[in-house]
């Protein structure tokens, strides 16, 4: 579906709906919210729209400039828990500023404004701004390596580089302030251009802000986190020059698979496949909010290591904002777009990732040295000759189940699915575990209805056990831009809670 002239401008106001309910609530009008200025008082609002934007102003306040230690890491956990970091609370803020008063939107400027430092110095393709004294010796020239190592590698292939500002930092190289950030904050990018109210194109400039030294991190050395968090957030800052309001989930899905990229032995995005299709595939992977769009990056990780990593360029090709609101394309709308030029519907892929992430050790190249996590089975059953039986799950949008079928006695098991209409997303693999350690997988072909069936081995001398998983792979979304969800193009749902019948009969 083509984004209208009409519905990209609703994008603004309702773009990230994380920033209406940040603990899980949505806001309902009229709505007295209050937000508090910077000298103290408080500001009441009178419509849900000002509410959101209050709300907004307050957590990137808490976050940027806490009153206390005790402060900013209690808005560090309100943040997380809404899957909202700095960079997406300020791309909020940013949108949402026209929603503001006239004293709150000139005191956001302010505290979400550039870094004021004594020296800027340039790299080959940054300037570095930063106060002496402030960083460790020689800490400086690593940050310059690193942006400069960070954009070739993105411009090489192929990704657009961030835009230019103008002189806003003294030329118009992309401008990265090195700067002592509130407790655990490691650092992020956000824009200084102006953004209309009536916008149908998203594509801006950015700045970055890096922390000065990383000192206290738990895990990593600090020069790692630097560089990791360097990777990721000009990610964010190459988004930005295609679309600073795609779904966010797609932003830092793919920033975090970006980390790996550019600096594959640190592996500091492992701790989110916690949080990810492989520990918790009944979870929708467009949901944004709980750190689970982070843990999203596994799946683009998983369409890299199959079909090259340029896959993820292509995709945010297709998400450009700048060519107009024409051509513009929500996230899985990319992401339909460019698996069909390797020949694949969304459907059989996500359930061909789904299948795989049963076996994550024989599946992904670090999976083994980094002992990636599996999630249990949905169900797991012994299953001895003329066994007859029904199993079902209501699965939502971009969820899978997988039922193990362990064999008692027998030869052949015959597995039979009723998914859904097609239009629901269905699609369905079966995968035979040998004795031997061998895998065998199969595609099961589905009619318009959403039923098929597949027959495959089931002695207990060779097959350790059989896994059955099936997807809902939907993708439709009504009211996209109108409603205040957090999910895909802050749309609703359609095909949710689908129900999935699969029959196993043991012959």
């Amino acid at each position: 579906m083509t984004v209208s002239a009409r519905s990209t401008r609703r994008r603004r106001a309702v773009l990230l709906v994380a920033a209406a309910g940040l603990t899980g609530g949505l806001l309902t009008a009229p709505l007295a919210q209050a937000a508090t200025a910077t000298d103290g008082t408080k500001t009441v609002a009178t419509s849900a729209k000002q509410a959101k934007a209050y709300k907004t102003f307050d957590l990137a306040q808490r976050l940027l400039k806490p009153a206390s230690r005790a402060e900013g890491r209690a808005a560090q956990a309100e943040a997380a828990a809404a899957g909202r970091s700095v960079t997406m609370v300020l791309r909020d803020l940013q949108l949402q500023k026209a929603d503001l008063p006239a004293d709150l939107r000139a005191q956001a400027e302010r505290f979400a404004g550039r870094p004021v430092k004594a020296v800027a110095e340039d790299s080959a393709r940054a300037r570095i701004h930063y106060t002496p004294g402030q960083s460790p010796a020689g800490y400086i020239n690593q940050v310059k390596n690193t942006i400069d190592a960070v954009h070739n590698t993105y411009v090489a292939r192929g990704y657009r580089a961030p835009k230019p500002d103008g002189t806003r930092g003294g030329n118009a190289k992309i401008d990265i302030y090195i700067d002592t950030l509130a407790p655990g904050l490691y650092g992020y990018c956000t824009t200084d251009q102006p953004i209309s109210a009536n916008a149908t194109r998203f594509d801006v400039w950015a700045y970055c802000v890096l922390d000065n030294d990383y000192a206290g991190f738990p895990s990593n050395t600090p020069i790692e986190n630097m560089q990791v968090t360097a990777a990721h957030e000009y990610f964010h800052a190459v988004q930005f020059a295609y679309d600073i309001a795609e779904d966010g989930w797609f932003m830092e899905a793919t920033a975090a698979w970006a980390e790996d990229e550019i600096f594959d032995s640190v592996n500091d995005n492992y701790q989110y496949l916690r949080r990810s299709p492989l520990v918790m595939p009944r979870y929708p992977m467009d949901k944004f909010g709980g750190l689970h769009e982070y843990g999203g990056w596994i799946y683009f990780r998983w369409l890299s290591e199959r079909y090259g990593s340029d896959i993820v360029r292509q995709m945010w090709n297709v998400a450009d904002s700048s060519q107009g609101p024409r051509k513009d394309r929500y996230s899985t709308q990319a992401i339909t777009r460019v698996l069909k030029t390797k020949k694949l519907t969304f459907p059989k892929a996500f359930a061909l990732f789904a299948d795989a992430n049963r076996r994550p050790k024989r599946v992904y190249s670090e999976a083994v040295a980094l002992n990636y996590p599996t999630a249990k089975p949905y169900k797991v059953a012994t299953l001895g000759k003329k066994s007859n039986k029904l199993y079902k799950a209501r699965l939502k949008h971009l969820t899978s189940a997988t039922w193990r079928f362990v064999p008692k006695s027998g030869k052949k098991l015959k597995v039979t699915f009723s998914l859904g209409a097609k239009p629901t997303g269905p699609a369905a693999v079966v995968t035979v575990y040998g004795k031997n350690g061998s895998v065998k997988s199969k595609v099961v072909k589905l009619n318009g209805k959403g039923v098929g069936a597949a027959k495959v081995a089931f002695k207990k001398t060779s097959v350790a056990y059989v896994e059955v998983t099936a997807v809902n792979a939907s993708t439709r979304f009504k009211n996209c831009f109108r409603k205040r969800t957090p999910f895909t193009c802050s749309g609703k749902p359609v095909d949710d809670n689908v129900l999935q019948k699969v029959r196993v009969r043991v012959g």
